[in-house]
């Protein structure tokens, strides 16, 4: 039987098959028939000819990694043989050379000036109006769910830390709720303390009001309890919804629009789909004179070069290998005794399964979220642009997806683009997340849990420009209003707090796919 496959870049020695496969089907490639040798899934990878032990596996023209042992023509290709060792060693050896490009325009070219939004005192502005409750420390958790529960149309966010922190691990703590409050898409602050917590409320509060946005501060042990305290804040939080109702959209700039672009739950066809037309819209956004933020770094090693010979000047070009290596360091370091080979394949176990083989794989893959613009400047966690800067931006983080969102989002994101292969349901309970899939089975399967389907790259029946355009006129439907499927499901899980205290240890396969920060 005949079976359907795509080369992604001439010059690849690996297919990635568009269907199941069984031992003796066949594809016909420019070459001739290939025959399969074993049973091969949807996504995943064959090769085309025979390799030799050590000789290197191309895919989207790149090396993505070596064959352990010699391979016939029409075997399985993944980690049971192959391994990927590729890194800083071949740019120093000057194998990875990239050259700067012409300066760039960028695909848009023309059509809307504004989106109806809710303008803020500090000159941004948000794509949603919400009354945000968020607990100061874990120990408010249950109150503040209680104030949101009673306050319908409110947000909640909750999270463990606050308390018992110190170092870098604290001032982290207070950058991301600093960060929440004075978002964009929060027009009004409940924060509930317990009174006695290392982080001080009064330090985030002030934060908060200095955007110019009202922050009601309620300190449990100062109210009189929790039953006390929740009266209270209900009959003020009713009160600020009152007003936050009142406030009507407005046109802003397109300027103003900022997106964060993320993948969780790769396959083999995020990279192929549905990266490429979220990275197509997200030089939409940046051409049209507004932002996008990538991150996840430790997922983009072996795409360093392709992203310093964007950088838009020579020290923003040192920032991009200097967070790219600093992640990469910290990973090697940490499982360098108990993976000594494969040590830069830590990828979740849910990727491997949908045919990527390695993070070399995996970032040539996940970089084109960020289309082609010029990179502005690399951002630290939830910290925003310089003041005026607008463009393309790199935050340096590593893959854990609450934690990375919730710093993108702190970043000033507005909306997230979330690719994904395998399926996620998860929502942010600021901003809201687009859900889109290059894998049609599951699109089908999990339909609810989706708000575009890019297969059509795939299948050759809609090109990326296209959709990339179907999915920016989308972006600006959400950014006026139109909920996403994760906000009609109530997905509020890609909220968590950031942690910088070491490695988690375990087994190997216990650590796959767990990255804890950089050392500082």
């Amino acid at each position: 039987m005949k079976r359907k496959y795509w080369i992604v870049k001439e010059g690849d020695n690996v297919a990635v098959l568009l269907e199941d496969a069984h031992c003796g089907d066949q594809i016909e490639t420019p070459a001739g028939k290939i025959t399969l040798r074993e049973e091969v899934s949807l996504a995943h990878k064959v090769c085309l000819r025979d390799l030799s032990a050590g000789e290197a596996v191309i895919k989207y023209g790149q090396e993505i990694g070596r064959v352990k042992r010699d391979v016939p023509a029409g075997s399985w290709i993944h980690r049971h043989n192959m391994a990927c060792e590729r890194g800083r060693g071949e740019r120093e050896a000057g194998g990875m050379a990239m050259s700067r490009k012409e300066p760039w325009k960028g695909p848009y070219a023309g059509g809307p000036e504004t989106f109806l939004g809710y303008p803020r005192k500090d000159g941004r502005a948000g794509v949603r109006n919400h009354l945000a409750v968020i607990a100061n420390v874990f120990c408010a958790n249950k109150t503040a769910e209680r104030i949101a529960a009673s306050l319908p149309g409110s947000v909640l966010l909750r999270h463990n830390l606050g308390c018992g922190q110190i170092g870098y691990d604290l001032e982290l703590t207070a950058r991301t709720l600093k960060a929440m409050g004075s978002h964009p898409n929060v027009g009004a602050v409940l924060l509930i303390s317990l009174g006695c917590e290392r982080l001080r409320p009064e330090e985030v509060a002030e934060a908060i009001r200095e955007t110019g946005k009202p922050c009601e501060l309620f300190v449990i042990q100062e109210e009189g309890g929790v039953e006390k305290t929740i009266g209270r804040v209900v009959r003020e939080g009713r009160r600020l919804q009152e007003i936050l109702d009142r406030e009507k959209r407005v046109p802003c700039p397109l300027s103003d629009l900022f997106i964060s672009v993320k993948c969780g739950g790769t396959d083999s066809t995020s990279g192929l789909a549905a990266n490429p037309v979220v990275g197509y819209a997200s030089d939409l956004v940046v051409s049209a004179g507004g932002s996008s933020v990538i991150s996840e770094l430790n997922e983009l090693i072996g795409t360093e070069d392709f992203l310093a010979s964007r950088a838009v000047d020579e020290q923003t070009e040192k920032r991009i290998y200097d967070a790219i290596y600093g992640i990469e360091d910290f990973l090697k370091g940490c499982i360098e005794d108990r993976l000594p080979e494969n040590r830069n394949q830590l990828i979740s176990p849910g990727n491997f399964d949908g045919g990527v083989s390695s993070v070399v794989e995996k970032a040539l893959g996940g970089v084109h979220k960020c289309g082609e613009a010029p990179i502005t400047d690399v951002l630290d966690y939830a910290l925003p642009p310089k003041p005026g800067q607008k463009g393309l931006f790199l935050m340096s983080y590593e893959s854990v997806d609450g934690e990375v969102t919730t710093g993108m989002i702190g970043c000033g994101a507005q909306i997230v683009c979330f690719t994904t292969g395998r399926g996620n349901p998860t929502g942010h309970p600021l901003a809201p997340v687009i859900k889109i899939t290059g894998n049609h089975e599951v699109y089908e399967k999990l339909r609810e849990d989706f708000d575009m389907d890019a297969s059509g790259v795939i299948t050759k029946t809609q090109p990326i420009a296209e959709l990339g355009e179907i999915l920016f006129r989308q972006i600006l439907q959400v950014a006026e209003g139109e909920l996403t499927s994760a906000e009609r499901h109530g997905g509020d899980e890609l909220f968590c707090m950031p942690r910088r205290h070491g490695c988690p240890m375990g087994t190997a396969d216990d650590i796959q796919g767990n990255y804890c920060g950089i050392r500082r």
